[in-house]
């Protein structure tokens, strides 16, 4: 995996910076974040949320696979 346009995240907080990451495969995930957490580092893939009709958060799916 290589990651690609990295950018640091100077704001504080848990978050890192973000950058996009080359599989083997050859896709490219594009905004994954590295993250501090209470058991080290992390990559969040990314994430987009809205806030529904109840007002509850929800997220919406970024990357699937298709059947078969």
């Amino acid at each position: 995996m290589l990651a690609l346009n990295w950018k640091r995240w100077e704001k504080g907080g848990n978050l890192i910076g973000k950058c996009d990451l080359e599989l083997p495969s050859g896709m490219i995930i594009r905004g994954c974040a590295l993250i501090v957490g209470k058991n080290g580092e992390f990559v969040s893939l990314p994430q987009q949320s809205f806030t529904n009709r109840a007002g509850a958060l929800q997220y919406i799916a970024i990357i699937e696979f298709a059947d078969g």
